[in-house]
């Protein structure tokens, strides 16, 4: 890259360091010498430097330097509830001799009010960014508080509004949701703020096929994934034998949810099997 080069980007802002992560195109990943253009929020070019005083900055750029310390791209957390970091240091072996989603989390899920939702999941997004997590799945109840909370902290997330009509904490809240889901779907000014939409039926057990339907429905037309528990509880595996006779993952594609979703990204599947996977 020639100095002309340079100077042409001298109202970008850079990042630079001796020890940058590049990779991409099928060869693997490399450790080299470059400097990143930033444009706002956003990386719009990543120079490789061959030699550093070939590509000299006018003197009205800024320039971080990081010297020897590592930038690479960012963690994915592709399944998170957020809101939920506030039970850190509760006795989780207590509440994992039963069933840890219907006798514990629903239960404190259902005292949760949304400016809890928001001020909880804003921690647990301060807390993702410290970790290096730079976007996150997150599906929990009172979608747009998430989002707020994404908003809050400046982290990227696809947030997931928890669809329930069967069971839990939200199976009076499915149609507000839904909408939330489309608020969130069709705002240019979230995706401008790095957050995005997916749908959240929460687990074969607690959506109905009605619902189910519903949420593929809005997927095809906003072209979303698809963003559920699958198979997490023993009582879930058994309750979709004794009312459909065939495992949760089985039944989702009698519905046709795993062929017509245009992306899924399904949790847990810890009662799936090798024939489920």
């Amino acid at each position: 890259m020639s100095a002309h080069d340079c100077g042409e980007l001298m109202n970008s802002r850079y990042l630079q360091s001796r020890r940058v992560v590049l990779g991409g195109g099928g060869h693997a990943l490399r450790v080299v010498p470059a400097r990143l253009r930033i444009e706002g929020t956003t990386i719009t070019e990543v120079l490789e430097i061959e030699n550093e005083e070939s590509c000299t900055l006018p003197a009205e750029a800024v320039l971080d330097d990081y010297g020897d310390k590592l930038i690479t791209p960012a963690f994915v957390n592709a399944h998170t509830h957020l809101a939920l970091g506030f039970l850190r240091g509760y006795d989780m072996a207590a509440a994992c001799r039963g069933n840890m989603v219907e006798e514990f989390f629903f239960e404190v899920e259902t005292r949760l009010h949304p400016e809890d939702v928001r001020a909880f999941a804003r921690i647990g997004a301060y807390d993702s960014l410290l970790s290096g997590v730079g976007l996150v799945w997150d599906h929990y109840y009172r979608g747009e508080m998430v989002a707020e909370a994404l908003r809050d902290v400046g982290l990227c997330g696809v947030v997931a509004p928890t669809l329930q009509d069967l069971a839990g904490p939200g199976r009076t809240d499915w149609e507000e949701q839904l909408e939330a889901t489309s608020r969130l779907a069709s705002s240019e000014a979230w995706a401008q703020a790095g957050v995005y939409a997916a749908l959240g039926p929460h687990a074969t057990d607690t959506v109905s096929e009605d619902l189910w339907m519903r949420a593929v429905e809005l997927a095809e037309e906003f072209e979303l994934p698809v963003h559920a528990h699958l198979a997490q509880s023993p009582e879930e595996f058994g309750r979709s034998m004794e009312r459909h006779g065939c495992s949760p993952t089985a039944w989702l594609a009698r519905l046709g949810v795993l062929d017509r979703a245009p992306g899924a990204a399904f949790a847990h599947g810890s009662y799936a099997s090798a024939d489920d996977l």
